[in-house]
């Protein structure tokens, strides 16, 4: 709770201000800042989530809102790795295929994308609110997982197209200098964040049902970004 606390406090007036950023530029939006709101219009239901979360947790005590809470919980555990995994294809596609990527610049392709990625996000967060679930640490390691490696793939594909790009050359042309630092971020937040929940899930069976569930993944799940 703590942590939820703290999340909040620092994530939604940060949200909120990328949102107003972008939301009143004079230009149409990028397409990687169509993927970069939809992902702070995420991490902002966390946010406001928080509050429910904690005053039924401690006072209200009702079933319903305790499955809203968690449905709403899953938006940002499933919906932000999947925005952030089409941030870094978008970035793979730029650099390793531009002409395929000069092709599909167009808008539409990326709302038609956030929409997708929506759907599965509402749908996959349904299904894991579904009481009983004995199998949501693997459905969800599982997910993130598979984005991850959809993500290492994009970076080490990104790192060789530019270090054959300009042989001979020490600097990198500013456009993919920008693109690969962008992977690597975000690369970097996703390793960081879900590393432990997928390095633990092997030595599930070192521990009693209760302590893996109650304890160690919770920890584990606390690094998670909102």
């Amino acid at each position: 709770m703590t942590i939820e606390i703290l999340t909040a406090i620092l994530g939604l007036p940060a949200n909120v201000a990328v949102l107003w950023i972008l939301l009143r530029k004079q230009t149409t939006l990028s397409s990687s800042e169509v993927f970069i709101m939809n992902l702070a219009v995420m991490d902002v239901l966390f946010c406001l989530n928080v509050p429910l979360d904690i005053s039924n947790y401690y006072f209200l005590k009702n079933t319903i809102l305790s499955q809203v809470s968690y449905v709403f919980f899953n938006f940002n555990l499933t919906g932000s790795p999947l925005f952030l995994c089409c941030i870094c294809v978008e970035r793979y596609m730029a650099v390793v295929h531009p002409v395929t990527y000069l092709g599909l610049k167009s808008l539409t392709y990326r709302v038609v994308c956030s929409a997708v990625a929506w759907a599965a996000t509402v749908a996959f967060s349904i299904y894991l609110g579904i009481p009983p679930l004995e199998d949501t640490v693997y459905v969800i390691s599982g997910f993130i997982f598979a984005l991850v490696i959809v993500m290492i793939f994009c970076s080490i594909s990104i790192l060789r197209v530019l270090r054959r790009s300009a042989p001979g050359r020490d600097e990198i042309h500013p456009m993919k200098k920008k693109a690969f630092q962008m992977v690597f971020t975000i690369l970097m937040i996703v390793l960081v964040s879900y590393f432990p929940a997928l390095a633990i899930l092997p030595f599930k069976s070192y521990f009693n049902n209760i302590t893996f569930k109650c304890n160690i993944i919770t920890l584990c799940y606390s690094f998670f970004p909102q």
